[in-house]
């Protein structure tokens, strides 16, 4: 018999597929049983022997669920190892060590695996969100990235704009918002603002389109009301662009 911890259930619940009834698939059980146990196995060694960094990481993810349990009445409401999107977001945020920009915390979390319940393994992900970081502000990084603004001609805003005045943007953007208000109720849902992301191929992932609905939702209630959704592509979605356009170029560099 194999000896699986409660964290370890949940995980694989998390991690195995479902129906349209949302009943569970255990085709892959054995792949993702396996999966589970090296990301476990691994993190007990990064909490013994990894970064400060990651173990700052843990011990504030930890609190967070901790205090999730508390507030939902038990264990048994909350999946162990998992923090939802908005939670993560607020942990990088405000976590004193990281003094993180919120773009910078977009950037981060676009890379995370997101389930459809809007939860995130941190278990497996604070590794990454550690090593991102790191090399975020060493040094060599740093300088490459002032080099990259100073030499080249990136403006997303132009792309978006597509030469057209504030006004005629704003129009255009109420015209789009629309059209994806399925039920006419003035806000767009989960998915429909992924939908109405997608309509325009801005080559997000679902990952980033669901990190930039969050860093967005000023109310948290998962709905997008239209002065939201201008300042998704006003602000966020023209500095995640360039981030990313950034990153690329920094990476053709080292690669």
């Amino acid at each position: 018999a194999i000896n699986v911890s409660d964290i370890e259930i949940n995980m694989i619940c998390q991690l195995l597929p479902k129906d349209s009834f949302g009943r569970i698939i255990y085709n892959n059980l054995e792949d993702i049983l396996l999966k589970v146990k090296f990301i476990t196995l691994k993190n007990s060694i990064i909490e013994s022997q990894g970064s400060d960094l990651q173990r700052y990481l843990f011990d504030l993810c930890k609190i967070e669920e901790d205090k999730m349990k508390q507030l939902k009445g038990g264990e048994d409401n909350i999946s162990a190892g998992f923090l939802p999107l908005r939670t993560l977001i607020n942990i990088l945020y405000n976590a004193p060590r990281l003094s993180l920009t919120r773009l910078q915390v977009l950037v981060i979390l676009s890379e995370a695996t997101i389930s459809n319940d809007g939860l995130i393994n941190y278990y497996s992900f604070v590794p990454i969100i550690s090593k991102t970081i790191e090399l975020m502000f060493s040094p060599l990084a740093l300088k490459q990235r002032a080099e990259l603004i100073e030499t080249v001609s990136f403006s997303p805003s132009e792309i978006l704009l597509s030469g057209l005045n504030k006004d005629e943007f704003e129009k255009k953007l109420m015209t789009l918002f629309k059209s994806y208000d399925i039920d006419k109720n003035g806000y767009l849902d989960e998915y429909e603002f992924i939908a109405c992301i997608e309509s325009l191929e801005l080559n997000l992932t679902r990952s980033e389109i669901m990190v930039l609905m969050a860093s967005i939702d000023s109310s948290g209630n998962g709905m997008l009301n239209f002065n939201e959704f201008i300042g998704f592509f006003v602000n966020n979605l023209i500095h995640l662009e360039k981030e990313k356009h950034l990153k690329i170029l920094q990476n053709q560099i080292h690669g």
